[in-house]
């Protein structure tokens, strides 16, 4: 496998188990093992950059980040190189379809995560014992058509028959179950590969040299285009589908022993 030369990973379900921020000592060893031998690797999330745990930065360390499922590109201080905006109009419709039936909804915005209901919910489940005032702005009481940004993406928390009974209702956007009860929501088309393919441009390379890791359904887009699409254990079936290889869980290393089964380690 020495044609692989960039190794892409999601974050949640991927480098770090649920409810947690760091990546476990045997993951670490094995991404520093790959940036020794001039690999390069890469962290391809639903997450904004200022909601990437410090720990993942630092061990991760990567030139590029490719954040809110392919609706950015970072560079390695989290200045933007792309960026994509969603349709303001299906946003807003989403917004208030989520007010009305209670379901907690975030708009992902450059520095902040807007929250137009339920701003609790998001304290409790979505910032994982992070300073909510850094990443959060409480927007209850103001109305989503006067917000000064359009989001780059959104996140719902909520009932999943509720949220998934209206996946079909919008023409321009890509509403994804992250975890149970809760859903990212990007634009439709090539999701994460879309920004990782101005990372391939940059590098001179390729899909045939890309080895992708992830577990969610946000991930597949990234893992069919790769030569070698690694999904975790802890995955659904329906996303383990997709995969040339279902590793072990996250809580299991699966990273690593997916690395040691190719003969990378």
């Amino acid at each position: 496998m020495e044609n692989i030369h960039l190794f892409v990973f999601d974050i949640d379900g991927t480098l770090i188990e649920q409810k947690s921020n760091q990546v476990s000592i045997a993951t670490q060893q094995a991404i520093q093992q790959l940036k020794a031998a001039g690999k390069e690797v890469l962290i391809a999330t639903g997450r904004a950059f200022y909601f990437i745990p410090q720990a993942v930065k630092d061990v991760v360390n990567p030139n590029y980040y490719v954040c809110i499922n392919g609706q950015c590109l970072l560079d390695k201080n989290g200045q933007f190189l792309k960026r994509y905006d969603l349709n303001q109009e299906e946003v807003i419709r989403l917004t208030q379809w989520c007010i009305e039936h209670k379901i907690a909804v975030g708009l992902k915005m450059a520095d902040a995560v807007e929250v137009y209901y339920n701003f609790n919910e998001f304290i409790n489940t979505y910032v994982k014992g992070q300073d909510y005032r850094k990443i959060l702005r409480d927007c209850t009481r103001k109305d989503v058509r006067w917000s000064q940004e359009i989001p780059m993406g959104m996140f719902l928390i909520g009932d999943d028959e509720a949220v998934l009974s209206i996946r079909n209702d919008y023409e321009t956007l890509s509403i994804t179950r992250s975890y149970p009860g809760a859903f990212d929501v990007f634009a439709k088309g090539d999701g994460k590969s879309r920004a990782i393919e101005h990372v391939l441009e940059k590098l001179k390379i390729d899909w045939d040299n890309v080895m992708v890791f992830g577990d969610g359904e946000n991930d597949v887009d990234m893992i069919q285009k790769a030569r070698i699409g690694v999904v975790m254990g802890n995955a659904h079936v329906e996303v383990q589908s997709h995969g040339d290889f279902v590793t072990k869980s996250v809580g299991d290393d699966g990273i690593v022993f997916a690395l040691r089964h190719f003969k990378i380690l």
